[in-house]
């Protein structure tokens, strides 16, 4: 099938890249596969799309799990649909509630743990092995950790004039 298709040879664009000899490898690879990644469908999705169907519908909810439903649909894995779709919702969450700089900060962090277990993995760590698998259960606590972070970073607003 077409989907069946894009999701392998996406596999195998991502196994090219994720071939990481040295540390300049790793830089690029963070910012192909997690960085821009991060910032264009946390712009995209959370940024454009959910406040529009949001205002369409009036019902923030509905803005929220159209926007995660798409974006789970459009990563073209059965396999992982409901996790992304997880992901896309609470990140959507994090957009509404702390804004979308902080979104973009926890999907960072999200995808970037599979690319930095990948290295980890190549340079003779077998334990990070299970991660760079795409294992959900590092990966989802890593980012709920990462969430945790950016919200206890942004709640406190250093920054900001009293």
């Amino acid at each position: 099938s077409f989907a069946n298709n894009l999701n392998s040879t996406r596999q195998i664009q991502f196994d090219l890249l994720l071939q990481m000899p040295h540390l300049g490898h790793l830089a690029v690879c963070l910012f192909l596969l997690a960085a821009l990644p991060a910032f264009c469908e946390e712009l995209i999705f959370r940024g454009i799309m959910m406040p529009i169907i949001a205002k369409k519908t009036g019902k923030f909810w509905i803005g929220l799990l159209v926007q995660a439903l798409i974006f789970a649909l459009l990563h073209f894995s059965m396999y992982e649909l409901l996790t992304i779709f997880l992901l896309g919702a609470m990140l959507g969450w994090v957009a509404y509630t702390y804004g979308l700089v902080a979104s973009m900060a926890a999907h960072f962090i999200f995808n970037s743990t599979t690319v930095i277990a990948e290295y980890v993995a190549q340079h003779g760590s077998p334990q990070a092995a299970a991660v760079a698998q795409n294992n959900i259960l590092p990966n989802g606590a890593l980012l709920i950790l990462g969430v945790i972070i950016v919200v206890f970073i942004i709640a406190r607003k250093p920054w900001a004039k009293p």
